[in-house]
């Protein structure tokens, strides 16, 4: 009778024990979040997706198409025109040359150039030629054809030391050794030998990037930027910006003697881009070698051409412009500020953006989260942090994305990735300097708490329990 007055009694203790017990774990679960620092607590508020304007996901890369590679070439003339630097073989019978001999016959040991007549007569930078008894005689311009009935012309014309027999060659001209110019090629791309790898597990920090300078040489009508970048390895490669530079070099903006400007190059080609050679350029010791110092008439004349367009939105140049002279440099640079930048939960990294396409948010996650597995990341998810790992842990589905701004300051947006896997207004573009963090909300980040501190010490007890007894 007594234990049956005394139970209600017991039970009602036992509630209220409980309930101070509940109370101070709840108590103890707030104040380790609060002095952990949980991130949910304050966490980062952005600006909707949805509500930004639709230029935030139009396409910046996507869709861009390579040009028409035969713009890059100059065209071929149906002639070999004679110009400054050749080198012809001259025979004239009696003058250059005995009278009843043979020729002089030149058999070239490699190149595409045919086996010659004459004697070697090189053509002076004024464009004339020098011969015994005529002295200078003006040949630029002229194809070897009229070259030869110019001489013939001057002997047995003006100077009348040949007979005008024309039943008899009396002068032969040939092509010995067609001109040739000298450009400089900078190409700052890690499949080149500029790129050093320091073997770091990163994305571009590893690598260190050096400007390789060759000189090559282009022979006439040759001598253009798609056989300057074919000569050294051909279009640029994926880490390099798709666009290449040709500074005009010593000779833009002076002319010959006769006015006319130097053949095989526009004097003033129109400028696309930055009309100041860049700075990393200007100082780079292969390019003052190779010019003597620097330039001799002011700023140098820069054209930037867009390897990538698209369509109906080409870059307008014209076919002097890509025509390159002595002392002319070819410039590709890498792209040393085409990246995106990760906090939070991924963590810490540097990532580079496709060159040829855009990404959206979904698809900067697999890039992170597929280089972070490769590089052995520690993480108790099989897919990564995130929400959309589709395993058994609770995963973040908040992705903030700071969005550098003119004036130094960054926008944050916010990203749902439950949304944005069927919702393409989520999917804004990932721009160069972008910085994605990953955070739980509020209900994640205390299902994520309760897992790693509660229910896995629950797991851990429970294991040793059935272990040790």
């Amino acid at each position: 009778m007594l234990r049956s007055a005394n139970t209600p009694l017991r039970h009602a203790r036992f509630d209220s024990r409980l309930a101070s017990r509940s109370m101070a774990m709840l108590i103890c679960f707030v104040g380790m979040m609060v002095g952990s620092g949980c991130s949910a607590l304050r966490p980062i508020v952005g600006v909707p997706a949805y509500q930004l304007p639709p230029q935030y996901r139009a396409s910046v890369r996507t869709g861009q198409e390579l040009i028409d590679l035969s713009r890059l070439r100059q065209s071929q003339p149906a002639d070999y025109r004679v110009d400054s630097g050749d080198v012809l073989g001259i025979y004239i019978e009696g003058i250059l040359g005995n009278e009843g001999t043979v020729p002089p016959v030149l058999t070239p040991n490699g190149g595409d150039l045919r086996p010659s007549l004459g004697y070697p007569i090189e053509v002076e930078r004024d464009g004339t030629i020098s011969l015994p008894a005529a002295g200078a005689i003006p040949v630029r311009g002229l194809t070897l054809d009229e070259v030869r009935e110019r001489i013939r012309r001057v002997f047995t014309d003006e100077l009348q030391l040949l007979r005008p027999d024309v039943t008899r060659v009396p002068v032969l001209v040939t092509l010995q050794k067609g001109r040739t110019y000298r450009v400089l090629v900078i190409r700052q791309e890690a499949g080149q030998d500029a790129a050093i790898d320091l073997g770091a597990d990163s994305n571009g920090l590893g690598i260190v990037r050096r400007g390789i300078g060759r000189v090559v040489e282009l022979p006439a009508y040759e001598n253009d930027v798609l056989h300057a970048l074919a000569a050294t390895g051909g279009l640029p490669g994926l880490d390099a910006e798709n666009t290449v530079c040709v500074v005009r070099g010593a000779m833009c903006g002076q002319c010959r003697p006769d006015g006319f400007p130097w053949a095989g190059h526009s004097v003033a080609p129109q400028s696309t881009g930055d009309p100041n050679l860049p700075d990393e350029l200007a100082s780079h010791p292969e390019v003052l070698a190779f010019q003597g110092g620097g330039y001799r008439s002011g700023a140098p004349q820069v054209l930037r051409i867009p390897l990538r367009a698209f369509p109906g939105n080409e870059a307008h140049f014209s076919e002097s412009d890509i025509i390159l002279a002595d002392g002319d440099v070819v410039y590709i640079e890498s792209r040393v500020d085409d990246f995106f930048y990760t906090g939070g939960l991924l963590g810490g990294g540097q990532f580079q953006l496709p060159r040829d396409y855009d990404i959206d948010p979904l698809e900067a996650l697999a890039i992170v989260q597929g280089q972070s597995n490769g590089n052995n990341g520690q993480s108790r998810a099989i897919g990564g942090f995130s929400a959309l790992n589709k395993d058994v842990t609770v995963g973040a589905s908040k992705m903030i994305i700071l969005r550098p701004r003119p004036d130094g300051t960054n926008l944050p947006i916010e990203i749902d990735l439950y949304e944005a896997v069927h919702d393409p207004v989520e999917r804004v573009v990932i721009q160069p300097g972008d910085y994605l963090v990953l955070q739980y909300t509020k209900k994640e980040a205390i299902a994520a708490f309760f897992e790693r501190h509660v229910f896995e010490g629950l797991i851990l007890g429970v294991s040793s329990a059935l272990v040790f007894n």
